[in-house]
């Protein structure tokens, strides 16, 4: 099987195909919900099974379409691969939402002025609560490894009053906008790695745990993934943990969508196959394992390109030994801000699912490896980007 790479033109997000002899690989799956199975099916017909799914963080443009392929199971997943915070406070969402929600809601009812971006009052991410790394104590008392499968079948079904939640914890707030906002957020992500969670275990697929803390704690060193295939570059693959006092709910679901935290994956270099390294929405603000590929590699445009992420660029030109080797390809919907200039000067070649220039229509990126070089197909266009 020849290498090959695949940027699915979804509305908004990421979703990168990437297959060799070994491995069907699915790295997120955009914000179409009920669009994506069959966007995936169109683009990859011969496709019938994917081996693993990653899910690089909560965000609902990089989750949505994973939650459409596991209820639909239009193709099959064998595996799901899941950041390990999702796993901290799991345990009570799927026991007792209501105690959950009711934890979550006094967490921001608690929130002062200090701790509330003004610019972005409604996002989890702007909050200004950033746990710090050695906050987070894996070796307390009361945290342990739990039984995820007895616990998953244990489970309650979803909390019965959900529109209470917003017409009542919601309304609550409704005098403060910025707390009522983070809320739904808030509700909307612990929904999601409820939906994906629950449905993969119903479904009978095998989950992993990677986890950027455990990466941080235990001095840059990754571990775990399919050796020598397929290898997280900031994370640990852990079993699910249940965090206890030392984190809140909401400190967890702030770590859920955190640009900073997204799981950072790289297909390995092997023989004559290059490489592809999926960074998701990272910055790439960690030490880099000295895994430097020496043919043509792709990367995937740090949040699409944000400028929010410009170190990431300069990471990965002294990361790689040939910058100009790089093919960069970068997915997005039609966005005034991205991508920013680092994207638009870094070295290298650089292709879009959407550039901004809006004098294209979305485009399905493909590269196969041709001598040990990614090539892309005749029909790919360069990015046009101004």
């Amino acid at each position: 099987m020849n290498p090959r790479f695949v940027a699915l033109p979804v509305g908004q997000g990421d979703a990168f195909f990437y297959q060799q002899k070994n491995l069907n690989l699915l790295v997120d799956g955009g914000r179409g919900r009920k669009n994506f199975p069959g966007l995936f099916k169109a683009h990859l017909k011969k496709i019938n099974t994917i081996d693993v799914a990653i899910c690089t963080h909560s965000d609902a443009d990089h989750t949505n379409g994973i939650i459409g392929l596991l209820e639909t199971w239009e193709v099959p997943i064998k595996e799901i691969w899941l950041p390990g915070s999702w796993s901290y406070k799991l345990k009570q969402l799927l026991e007792n939402e209501e105690e959950f929600y009711h934890e979550l809601y006094n967490n921001i009812n608690d929130l002062n002025g200090e701790d509330l971006n003004k610019k972005d009052i409604d996002s989890l991410e702007n909050l200004k609560l950033i746990p710090e790394y050695d906050e987070i104590n894996f070796s307390k008392e009361n945290n342990e490894d739990f039984d995820f499968s007895e616990v998953c079948e244990n489970r309650k079904e979803s909390y019965p009053f959900f529109s209470y939640i917003y017409l009542d914890y919601g309304r609550s707030f409704y005098k403060n906008k910025s707390k009522q906002n983070l809320f739904i957020e808030a509700v909307k992500a612990a929904s999601r790695i409820k939906e994906i969670v629950c449905c993969a275990y119903d479904q009978g697929v095998k989950i992993r745990w990677f986890d950027f803390q455990e990466f941080k704690q235990k001095g840059h060193k990754p571990d775990g993934g399919k050796r020598g295939i397929l290898e997280p570059v900031n994370s640990r693959e852990i079993s699910p943990k249940s965090i206890g006092s030392s984190l809140t709910i909401l400190k967890v679901l702030y770590l859920s969508v955190a640009n900073k935290e997204s799981l950072v994956f790289t297909a390995l270099e092997e023989r004559n196959e290059p490489t592809v390294l999926f960074t998701a929405d990272s910055d790439l603000n960690f030490t880099i394992p000295d895994l430097k590929p020496n043919n043509s590699i792709i990367v995937t445009a740090p949040h699409h390109g944000s400028e929010n992420n410009k170190n990431a660029y300069d990471k990965i030109e002294s990361w790689h030994t040939s910058p100009n080797k790089i093919v960069w390809v970068r997915s997005d919907s039609q966005s005034k801000k991205r991508p920013g200039k680092s994207f638009l000067q870094v070295q290298g070649d650089r292709y879009c699912t959407l550039c901004n220039s809006g004098t294209h229509p979305k485009q399905t990126v493909i590269f196969t490896n041709k001598l040990s070089s990614w090539r892309g197909n005749t029909n790919a266009r360069s990015c046009n980007c101004t």
